[in-house]
């Protein structure tokens, strides 16, 4: 059995049983059906019944309106401490500070390049039909 092209470790997915977002962390198979999991306690589904349930996600960045104003995260894989700020030049971004370096990124570089310290994304997740 095959899984579909969206399925795949790192990506979002909509499980529609429950209603929630998981981001996928392991992909085996047992016994010929693919077992997605999505998190440390071994929950996910096992063969094409389950995998029907899921539903590829997709993230889009936050606006000013429905992101946090301060947050810790990890951005690209280190811990940093990111501020909402508006620059003039290019609107509302994130100043984040990260090894003792200050940078400014937009609110897609950090939905696509960080993660809150919680494991929740950072951008607004949204399921694909």
């Amino acid at each position: 059995m095959t899984v579909p092209e969206w399925c795949k470790v790192g990506e979002w997915i909509f499980e529609v049983t429950q209603k929630k977002f998981h981001r996928i962390k392991a992909l085996n198979f047992f016994d010929r059906r693919p077992v997605v999991t999505w998190d440390d306690q071994g929950d996910g589904y096992i063969g094409s019944c389950g995998i029907q349930h899921l539903r590829p996600a997709r993230m889009l960045p936050w606006t000013k309106e429905d992101g946090p104003l301060a947050m810790k995260l990890k951005y690209k894989g280190a811990f940093a401490v990111a501020s909402m700020c508006n620059h003039a030049k290019d609107g509302w971004e994130y100043a984040i500070v990260q090894n003792g370096s200050l940078i400014h990124v937009t609110m897609a570089d950090i939905a696509e390049n960080g993660v809150q310290l919680d494991g929740s994304p950072c951008g607004v997740l949204e399921a694909v039909e």
